[in-house]
């Protein structure tokens, strides 16, 4: 696209044919910004496997999110995300995750994103940051009724991601799997609690949606974000391990921000020596393999 546009919304809803109904998980549309190869163009692939061609491998700054329950979303008056102009992406990759526990066979999905645009351009130009605990090392007990899981976007990160007037936050979306319960963003600047960056103490998997804060937060540079989960795990004999796939668990969340930078993540992993405890190793144990 040649024509600098602001996208408005994102709209997913009506996309979604009767067949593919409670087997779409999550749907992001991630930016990439390699030279375009239009040999890629309408192929598609497994996620994250070797059949994925390496230059979409670093197609990581999310566009628009959406997930199971999501409904419209519509950006404020004065903010647009940029396509089409100097430092924008390329070109974009649609990654849709299935659930599909009963094995249905037949399905021919072609779900996706209807998009608003428009060439009246906006004040600001929106970003969005995923952040929280890193997928790969995150682990729940089983048989816990209020297990813990915190996710950091450190003061180190922030610091060299956002400009010296700091960012305005305006908006947020949550996302934990099937164990779930309850989950609250909270923004700190140094030891100093700013407030709360989003919150939902009746978590539902099967509504999640993005959602305006109710006034715009400033989050500067040095600031620290924290994602705090929380999961009960009772129904389950063996650890839940991180992982895209529904019977896997994630601790996340998206924050919508202006003006855009070049962040896409900000997490913090699990230490091995903290995660061996929590699945009955000691600590110290060498040559652990699973």
């Amino acid at each position: 696209m040649s024509l600098v546009t602001h996208l408005i919304s994102s709209q997913f809803g009506p996309v979604i044919p009767p067949e593919s109904k409670g087997v779409v998980h999550h749907i992001i549309l991630y930016g990439c910004y390699a030279p375009v190869n239009e040999s890629l163009h309408g192929v598609g692939y497994t996620c994250y496997t070797n059949s994925m061609p390496p230059e979409l491998f670093d197609c990581r700054h999310p566009i628009a999110v959406w997930a199971v329950g999501g409904d419209d979303f519509y950006y404020p008056d004065n903010v647009g995300l940029s396509i089409g102009g100097p430092g924008d992406p390329t070109f974009a990759i649609l990654e849709t995750h299935y659930n599909n526990p009963e094995n249905k066979a037949g399905i021919i999905d072609n779900s996706g994103l209807r998009i608003w645009y428009t060439s009246e351009l906006r004040q600001y130009d929106a970003g969005l940051v995923e952040t929280g605990a890193a997928v790969a090392t995150l682990i729940v007990p089983p048989q816990q009724p209020a297990f813990q899981v915190r996710g950091i976007c450190a003061a180190n990160c922030s610091q060299d991601a956002f400009p010296p007037t700091g960012v305005k936050a305006f908006a947020y979306m949550l996302h934990a799997h099937q164990l779930g319960r309850k989950l609250q963003m909270s923004h700190y600047r140094g030891s100093q609690f700013i407030g709360e960056l989003g919150r939902d103490d009746q978590y539902d998997f099967n509504y999640q949606q993005s959602r305006l804060l109710t006034e715009e937060t400033t989050i500067m540079p040095g600031d620290t974000i924290v994602l705090d989960c929380i999961y009960d795990s009772t129904s389950r004999p063996k650890p839940t391990f991180g992982g895209l796939a529904t019977h896997q668990e994630m601790c996340v969340s998206w924050i919508y921000y202006y003006p855009r930078t070049e962040i896409a993540f900000c997490q913090s992993i699990l230490l091995p020596h903290l995660a061996l405890p929590l699945l009955g190793y000691d600590a110290n144990v060498t040559g652990l393999h699973q």
